[in-house]
């Protein structure tokens, strides 16, 4: 079907930072990697085959030599042509090659167990940047942001093999300011905080730092559930990086959200800082805490 029939995955923050956050409430699809022992490792949560070592090292059992890097077009030849284990490989995509990031952790931010050496650095994506389309989104394994590059930059590459893994739009508004998303099962906020819970969430959204946005969250009464702030991987979910113009939403069940920086609950690396998505492109990055930005909270599933 081209959707998840699951939940997003969890993030792999386990601490606590603040009763309400990421650390507090252990959502998501539990990871797991089976290494098959011909230099590729299936991800048992999405039933996807990763290619084990990056472009230009080695296929064995610690990833030997150096990774080489490739402009974008030349990365996705590499993966297209690429002979390992008799399986058929591609450039991953950028929701599936989100799917290997582990942002309790840094340089690399990925299971350095199952990816033996991967480089703290860029890698490809297949997934084009629908605003400049000589652009591309890559991933940056040094702690997980997500930012787009020209295509004839050079970045790191690792091949995936298996049916496309893409969220899709598939939401129901419930009438009561709540929007279902039937892919992941997620209950999420209609509007904004600071906005009017109504059919076109008028009024003017307001900001909040990081433990505000988590305390506004967790104390929200709408429609009788229970109410958090959404960590990184459930608030990614809701982003529609087919755009090509601001906000990178379905804002037909998202009306009025401002295209600009959304709280996750998911703390960095970098203690002080905090995770967020920019709903104007579609970009994820972190910030410090103590800074102030839009907020949606998420019920569920």
């Amino acid at each position: 079907t081209g959707v998840f029939s699951y939940p997003p995955l969890k993030t792999g923050q386990t601490t606590m930072y603040a009763l309400g956050d990421n650390g507090t409430n252990q959502t998501g699809v539990a990871r797991g990697y089976t290494d098959n022992g011909d230099g590729t490792v299936t991800d048992t949560a999405t039933g996807l085959v990763w290619q084990k070592c990056s472009q230009g090292q080695n296929n064995d059992a610690t990833c030997t030599g150096a990774a080489t890097t490739a402009n974008w077009t030349d990365a996705g030849s590499y993966c297209t042509g690429l002979s390992l284990a008799g399986k058929t490989w591609r450039l991953p995509s950028r929701q599936e090659l989100e799917t290997l990031l582990d942002y309790s952790i840094s340089s690399p931010a990925i299971s350095t167990t199952h990816f033996p050496n991967t480089a703290a650095d860029g890698y490809w994506s297949s997934t084009t940047y629908a605003p400049v389309t000589t652009d591309a989104w890559f991933v940056d394994f040094s702690i997980g942001d997500v930012l787009y590059e020209d295509r004839d930059s050079d970045y790191k590459v690792r091949c995936v093999s298996g049916p496309s893994k893409e969220y899709s739009s598939n939401f129901t508004d419930n009438g009561d300011g709540t929007v279902k998303d039937n892919a992941t099962g997620l209950v999420w906020q209609k509007c904004s905080q600071g906005q009017t819970n109504d059919a076109n969430c008028t009024g003017t959204a307001s900001n909040s730092k990081w433990l505000e946005a988590i305390s506004y969250c967790s104390s929200l009464t709408l429609a009788g559930k229970t109410w958090r702030l959404p960590n990184l991987n459930e608030l990614m979910t809701i982003l529609d990086i087919t755009k090509s113009s601001a906000p990178t939403i379905n804002t037909a069940a998202f009306p009025n959200t401002v295209a600009n920086f959304y709280w996750s609950s998911t703390t960095s690396p970098f203690t002080a800082d905090a995770w967020y998505v920019f709903f104007d492109n579609g970009a994820v990055n972190s910030i410090e805490k103590i800074s102030t930005f839009y907020v949606r909270c998420v019920s569920g599933p």
